[in-house]
């Protein structure tokens, strides 16, 4: 694909190969001697996204939307932080986690959210949206806070019309509220 691929999530891929939560929503797409669902995604997601677009490296589904890592942005020890992307009318991106770690953690807790919800145990549907309702949640990532503020994320963020920019801002603005008052 020629992009650095982050030694976490080449651990997870290696570990189990697919991580499906649903036949609609993989954590980890398949990954295996005979698929190559890595390479297949990001070829797929290349052709139609803007450029911008294309230096992130999907690695899951949620639907219709991606978990990607983002090379560009390697810390030190070579993690890359996470971004969901909705690709859909004016595709962007909002910062879900400082490395594949805190994404596994932060999944982990929305579940544990999730399973909590009465009406989930009936309708098997979450009624709480990831990670646009859990802003709690990404605020217990302080290294992800500390890039947001430093506007790392920017670039994917922001790219569509005013009324989008703001509901970010104040999603933003609740996730730097949650650090704040935990």
């Amino acid at each position: 694909m020629g992009q650095r691929f982050d030694p976490l999530l080449a651990a997870a891929f290696s570990t189990f190969g697919k991580l499906s939560l649903s036949p609609s929503h993989s954590l980890l797409i398949r990954c295996d001697d005979e698929v190559s669902g890595l390479v297949i995604e990001n070829e797929d997601s290349r052709k139609y996204w803007p450029e911008r677009f294309h230096r992130p490296v999907v690695f899951g589904r949620d639907m219709r939307y991606c978990y990607a890592t983002l090379p560009e942005l390697v810390g030190d020890e070579g993690f890359q932080p996470v971004i969901w992307i909705d690709p859909y009318e004016e595709i962007y991106a909002l910062p879900i986690a400082s490395d594949v770690n805190r994404f596994f953690e932060t999944v982990s807790r929305y579940l544990d959210v999730v399973a909590d919800e009465p009406d989930f145990k009936v309708r098997q549907v979450p009624s709480v949206a990831f990670p646009w309702e859990v802003p709690e949640l990404l605020a217990a990532d302080a290294a992800l806070g500390v890039m947001i503020r430093a506007g790392k994320f920017d670039p994917w963020m922001y790219s569509g019309d005013e009324a989008s920019a703001r509901a970010i801002r104040d999603w933003v603005g609740k996730i730097q509220s949650a650090r704040r008052n935990p």
